[in-house]
């Protein structure tokens, strides 16, 4: 999965999807990764952040969201059924550095986000469990996947580009190169 080549910061945080077992979410200080496992570089790369990014997780309800925990105790959620190329809400948790996200989920009560920062400190929040049916989750687990594939479709469109581009390059050196020794 990893290239030698992707230049990129170091991890501070990665889970599994709990929806899909290839699609892996990496937290790097200023921005943050979606990977397939049969994608050598990442499928997604957010923006990046002005404030470290320290944390992230993945919805255990929802396989479109995931939360990833900032260094100015805030949360952003993302939310790739809604749009792809910016945090759909932001939530202030507190004023210090957001170090774990988990979740517990009990049957017939809210589902509970625990949030740990860098004063030790325990933040315990609800999360609305969103009242998907589970045909409308089933639905939104088979969008996002295709998103994710299409997603491994355009870098690897890319990639092949790079490699064609990098080739057309080289051969017009070796032209000037030929052109230039013949000239003389």
């Amino acid at each position: 999965m990893y290239s030698s080549e992707f230049p990129f910061r170091p991890t501070v945080a990665m889970q599994v999807s709990p929806f899909f077992n290839d699609i892996i979410l990496t937290v790097h200080d200023f921005h943050f990764n979606i990977w397939k496992e049969s994608c050598e570089t990442p499928v997604f790369q957010s923006y990046f952040s002005s404030v470290y990014l320290t944390c992230g997780a993945f919805s255990p309800l929802r396989p479109s969201i995931l939360f990833i925990g900032k260094a100015d105790g805030r949360i952003d959620i993302w939310d790739f059924g809604d749009q792809s190329h910016k945090e759909s809400l932001s939530y202030n948790i507190g004023s210090q550095k957001l170090t774990v996200i988990s979740f517990l989920m009990l049957k017939k009560s809210p589902l509970v986000m625990a949030v740990g920062d860098s004063n030790g400190s325990l933040h315990i929040i609800e999360v609305a469990r969103h009242a998907l049916k589970d045909a409308d989750r089933d639905k939104e687990k088979k969008s996002i996947y295709e998103f994710w594939c299409k997603e491994e479709e355009r870098v690897g469109y890319y990639n092949e580009r790079f490699e064609v581009r990098a080739e057309e390059h080289h051969q017009n050196e070796i032209k000037k190169r030929l052109g230039a020794m013949g000239g003389h």
